[in-house]
């Protein structure tokens, strides 16, 4: 496993970077006084005005998902364990997640609860006489985030976003490692990505169509990507906001460096490790915007 001075080192890094960002997308959302007139002046068909005001969104999410491909690999001693094949891992799971976001004019926060734990079950290969062993992938907890809308023009907004992981990804398995199995632990992911937003200017009775795309890339910490796209549509606005369904597909993919111990000629060696994922599915959203 890493020092924790390496691990704590990264993770303050990764967080200062994050404030560093999220100051400035916060400097860039308050215009002077002239800029003010200007978008004023240029009226609702100019691609740079946003909406003023506090908004709110809410959004429950239940999503159907498991490994699709990964593997931990030990370089040194040439190991490649595969997590379907060599740990079972191939079931898959339904998950619900939460999203909290309050916008002022083109800057939003978010925080979000997620959950992903998969897990595999299989007779140990170093001692069959011990019974089931399991191998588990928990990368669950709380994850923050600042958004900036760069364009507003006809329904359509397009922006870009930071993202901090307060949660690590974590593997642990008995499956393969002998005398009592490992635990390996990544450092919490910083991710920088941008967004796609758009609803059509129709509607039918007051239901309208949307269409949202999201990606997220490794910024520092645990190599993270996630996308995912979606489509729904929201029902007639009041005064009290609007109700939205949306349906999609996310993928993710994560890979970290530890260190593992490896038994060789009778003793225990710490040896470095490489541990790589990519789990997606289809999810099912409810929303609310006010």
């Amino acid at each position: 496993m890493k020092a924790e001075g390496c691990s704590l080192s990264r993770i303050s890094t990764g967080l200062t970077i994050g404030v560093g960002l999220i100051w400035v997308l916060a400097a860039l959302t308050v215009p002077n006084a002239g800029a003010q007139d200007f978008l004023g002046f240029l009226g609702g068909t100019s691609p740079f005005v946003f909406p003023p005001g506090l908004q709110g969104e809410f959004k429950v999410t239940a999503i159907y998902t498991g490994i699709d491909q990964g593997k931990q690999t030990v370089p040194s001693v040439g190991i490649a364990w595969d997590l379907k094949q060599e740990f079972d891992m191939t079931n898959r799971y339904i998950f619900a997640d939460l999203m909290v976001r309050l916008k002022a004019g083109r800057f939003g926060l978010r925080a979000h609860s997620e959950t992903r734990e998969f897990v595999g079950i299989k007779i140990s290969v170093n001692d069959p006489f011990r019974g089931l062993s399991h191998a588990r992938l928990d990368y669950s907890g709380i994850r923050i985030g600042a958004d900036l809308d760069l364009l507003y023009y006809r329904g359509a907004r397009i922006g870009i976003n930071l993202d901090a992981n307060l949660y690590r990804p974590i593997f642990s398995e008995s499956i393969r490692t002998m005398y009592g199995g490992k635990k390996i632990v990544g450092d919490a992911p910083t991710t920088v990505g941008f967004y796609v937003f758009y609803t059509p200017p129709v509607d039918f009775y007051g239901i309208s169509g949307l269409f949202e795309g999201k990606a997220r890339f490794p910024l520092s910490g645990t190599e993270l990507t996630d996308w995912e796209v979606a489509a729904g549509f929201a029902g007639p606005e009041a005064v009290t906001g609007t109700m939205a369904v949306k349906f999609g597909y996310r993928n993710t993919s994560l890979k970290f460096e530890a260190v593992q111990p490896i038994y060789r000629s009778w003793t225990l060696f710490p040896t470095p490790t490489i541990f790589e994922a990519t789990f997606g599915g289809w999810f099912g959203e409810l929303v609310y915007y006010y």
